[in-house]
């Protein structure tokens, strides 16, 4: 197997190129050249955000990668995440 941290795979995902370019057509088929900058815009600022939250969390946990017919991943460690309710409840608590 080929491994690595999921921060690094989750990484790898979120910069991808089929991940920028697949989304316009199927959602803005009918989108004007102005429109799609725009969205490309969001998109790119959407993709950094994401970035930045995968490199802040540092998921440290291992997956393996294979390939079989197309290439796959799956992950069988143990992760900590967030107890959303009480990061919601923080939130609205925190809110200005």
């Amino acid at each position: 197997y080929v491994a690595s941290t999921n921060a690094y795979h989750e990484l790898h995902c979120i910069v991808s190129n089929l991940l920028t370019t697949s989304l316009l057509p199927l959602h803005y088929p009918n989108a004007t050249a102005a429109e799609e900058d725009n969205l490309k815009g969001h998109i790119d600022h959407c993709l950094e955000v994401l970035r930045e939250g995968v490199m802040c969390s540092r998921d440290t946990s291992i997956v393996s990668f294979y390939y079989r017919s197309k290439p796959g991943s799956r992950s069988k460690s143990r992760r900590t995440c967030v107890n959303w309710e009480k990061l919601e409840i923080w939130s609205l608590y925190h809110m200005v």
